[in-house]
C-alpha cells in the first residue's frame, strides 16, 4: 500500500487490479484494470499471462513531489509488457496514473488505444464517487466547451461535428449509448455544493486524444 494522507493506492499482483482508497478506508476506485486495445483484441493487467512486480519510491515531476508506485507487468507469452506508475503527491488530493506498453515480440503490434484506468461494472470494477447529480463534460475542440448533464437524462453526441476520425472508444464498450456520457480530456462529477467533487482527466494532451466514458450503473454507482 502507498498513501499520502489524502488517498491510498493498493495494487494486487495476484489479480492485476488497482484500488484507490480514501483516508477512512472506503474505496474511491475499486478493482480497476489497465487495458491496451489492439487491432486483434485487447490485453488487460488482469490477464493470467501477466506476472507483476512492483516497488515504491520517492518521485518529483512538474506536478510536485510525492511517492510513486512502479508496477512492471511481464507478458509470459512475450508479446506486450506493461509498465504502470501511480503517483501520490505530498500536498495534493489526487492520483496520477501513467501506462507504457512495450512490444517484446518479434512481430509488429498495432496499438489502437491505452486505458490507464478501466472501471467497468461488467469487469467487477466501480467508481464510488459522490452521489452524483450532474456531470460536466469537455468538448474535443476550442469551439465546444462541453455541456452540463443531469444524471439520468439520455446522452446525445453534440452537434455539429459528430464522431472524430480515429477516436472511437473500445469496441467492447456500448457506444454511442444514451446511458454513457463521453467527454474529452476531462470530466467533472458534481453531487452538491456541500460535497466534494471528483475530476478525472488527462494531464498530457499533446500526443493523444484522451476520452472518458461515464455511466450510472444499475446499483446507482458510476463506471
Amino acid at each position: 500500500m502507498m498513501e499520502n494522507g489524502h488517498l491510498s493506492v493498493v495494487f494486487d499482483p495476484m489479480t492485476g487490479r488497482i484500488d484507490i482508497l480514501r483516508p477512512q478506508g472506503t474505496a474511491l476506485v475499486q478493482g480497476a484494470l489497465i487495458r491496451v486495445i489492439l487491432t486483434d483484441g485487447r490485453r488487460s493487467s488482469a490477464d493470467a499471462d501477466y506476472e507483476h512486480t512492483m516497488d515504491i519510491q520517492r518521485a518529483r515531476d512538474r506536478c510536485g513531489a510525492g511517492r510513486l508506485l512502479d508496477i512492471h507487468s511481464r507478458d509470459r507469452r512475450r508479446r506486450l509488457d506493461l509498465r504502470t506508475t501511480v503517483t501520490l503527491y505530498d500536498t495534493m488530493d489526487a492520483a496520477c496514473i501513467e501506462v507504457e506498453c512495450r512490444n517484446v515480440s518479434e512481430a509488429p503490434i498495432a496499438v489502437v488505444g491505452i486505458e490507464p484506468l478501466c472501471v467497468l461494472e461488467e469487469n467487477g470494477s466501480v467508481l464510488n464517487g459522490p452521489s452524483a447529480t450532474h456531470i460536466l463534460t469537455n468538448g474535443p475542440m476550442y469551439y465546444d466547451a462541453g455541456r452540463l448533464y443531469r444524471v439520468g437524462e439520455p446522452y446525445r453526441e453534440p452537434e455539429p461535428y459528430g464522431p472524430i476520425k480515429g477516436c472511437m472508444p473500445s469496441p467492447d464498450v456500448s457506444f454511442p449509448s444514451p446511458r454513457r456520457i463521453r467527454s474529452w480530456w476531462h470530466i467533472g462529477i458534481f453531487g452538491g455544493y456541500d460535497r466534494e467533487a471528483v475530476v478525472c482527466g488527462f494531464i498530457e494532451n499533446r500526443i493523444g486524444l484522451g476520452q472518458l466514458l461515464l455511466s450510472a450503473t444499475d446499483a446507482g454507482r458510476l463506471a
